[in-house]
């Protein structure tokens, strides 16, 4: 049973002709519907502020603005003395922090994607006096054609945001969704422009919008969002929850607001559109999201497994079947998948991996882009490792530190790249007990969901 709004939330929603159909996901929003709609078309923010002159200012501003790439804002009303309700569209899709969480990093071509029409955005935002403040991983909505769409401005909306902090924010949240420098198995020659290291330099020096978007073309030609298929994001769903479903039934072709029937509810003027009119441009076509394919720029770095090698684990004969030792487990998990990849064998991916799962589909993909050539001289190096929260018989999360050797990667034409040892890094690892023993599920960063 969905969950449903507090009285004074579903009164204001009844005043502006919608019906409440449950939680957005995140804290004070809420899904409604026009009473002849079976799918949600709007969200209405609650905002912890009263409903003044200069925050219903700022709506309307919002509200004038109509970009493709940003929520529109709808409508004000008063829930109570301290609190006000903004209606705004439902956008659907799925949170980018769902998406990373459901499959590996993003290649830079999809960061190009998802940066330069969000830059456009925070540029329309600020030549219009404006700020978005919340510019996240969960506040951006990948369409299921693959495009961004920022949503949820409340700081802006309340007026505690600054123009100047929503570029650095954007830079930081693609670059959350990106692999570890050291994690690109086929980053290819030094000399080869790579964007992380541009999105880096531009954050920590400063920059404008419009020398991001110049910056990323310079870098990376853009390529489609590609979203994880339905089976992924259910399982990425069950340890933290998508923002937002996905995908749904039913158009989502925007209609006129009902009029209110009290006196308190005040709708937004709306700027009559330059070209094709709005509801074609905003029309949604719900499709079945493609099948994912994982980065291959995951590789070694993001998925290194480790456990310090102990007397007391090299003195078990088979670790992965000691179900008391998950930290032992993955000590050996990490010296055999340094050999799976190294053999440049996908059949031998199941020997570390659950089949199915996050890190056996990332690792399947690496060795294919390999070639069948493998990674030529590939070792791993365990630092330390421990047993994070409490493990149960069946899972259990490690906290591991490794590092990788140098390796080479030989091309289909004979051509040989050399990659460079790596620096230590800590990666959350979870694995599952399967009949065949411990096997890794996902890794994840420290503090993320696994």
């Amino acid at each position: 049973m969905p969950d449903m709004p507090p009285i004074d939330v579903d009164r204001a929603l009844t005043a502006l002709g919608l019906l409440a159909t449950g939680g957005t996901g995140t804290a004070g929003g809420w899904l409604a519907r026009r009473p002849e709609d079976e799918s949600p078309a709007f969200e209405l923010l609650v905002l912890m502020a009263a409903a003044d002159e200069r925050l219903v200012d700022r709506v309307h501003r919002f509200a004038e603005l109509q970009h493709p790439h940003l929520g529109q804002v709808r409508a004000v009303t008063p829930i109570d003395p301290g609190r006000t309700g903004v209606l705004v569209d439902h956008v659907v899709g799925v949170s980018l922090g769902a998406v990373r969480r459901a499959r590996a990093p993003m290649t830079d071509g999809e960061c190009v994607t998802l940066l330069v029409p969000l830059c456009q955005v925070l540029s329309a935002l600020g030549a219009a006096g404006l700020a978005h403040g919340a510019v996240e991983a969960d506040n951006v909505v990948v369409q299921p054609d693959g495009r961004p769409v920022l949503v949820a401005p409340r700081p802006g909306l309340v007026g505690t945001a600054l123009p100047e902090d929503d570029l650095s924010r954007l830079l930081s949240t693609v670059v959350g969704v990106m692999p570890e420098e050291d994690g690109a198995l086929l980053a290819g020659p030094a000399s080869v422009p790579r964007l992380r290291p541009v999105l880096d330099e531009l954050l920590a020096g400063g920059c404008s919008a419009d020398e991001v978007v110049a910056r990323c073309f310079a870098t990376a030609e853009p390529e489609a969002v590609r979203l994880p298929d339905a089976a992924a994001l259910a399982g990425a769903s069950l340890v933290a929850g998508m923002r937002r479903p996905f995908p749904v039934s039913g158009g989502t072709e925007r209609r006129p607001l009902p009029r209110s029937s009290g006196g308190t509810t005040r709708t937004t003027r709306r700027r009559p559109p330059a070209a094709a009119p709005r509801s074609a441009r905003r029309r949604v076509v719900v499709s079945v999201a493609a099948s994912v394919l994982l980065v291959a720029a995951v590789g070694i770095g993001r998925h290194v497994l480790a456990h310090p090698a102990t007397r007391e684990v090299s003195a078990t004969p088979e670790p992965l079947l000691d179900r008391s030792d998950p930290a032992g487990a993955a000590a050996e998990l990490t010296r055999r998948r340094a050999d799976v990849l190294r053999s440049g064998s996908a059949d031998r991916v199941a020997d570390v991996a659950v089949t199915g799962g996050p890190a056996a589909r990332a690792d399947a993909d690496v060795i294919a882009s390999l070639g069948g050539g493998g990674a030529e001289g590939l070792s791993a190096r365990v630092d330390s490792a421990s047993v994070t929260g409490t493990p149960t018989q069946d899972e259990a999360d490690v906290s591991v530190s490794s590092a990788t050797s140098g390796y080479v990667v030989v091309g289909t034409d004979g051509r040989r790249t050399t990659a460079a040892a790596a620096a230590p890094r800590t990666v959350l690892l979870h694995l599952r007990w399967t009949a065949a023993g411990w096997r890794v599920w996902s890794v994840s960063q420290p503090g993320a969901a696994p």
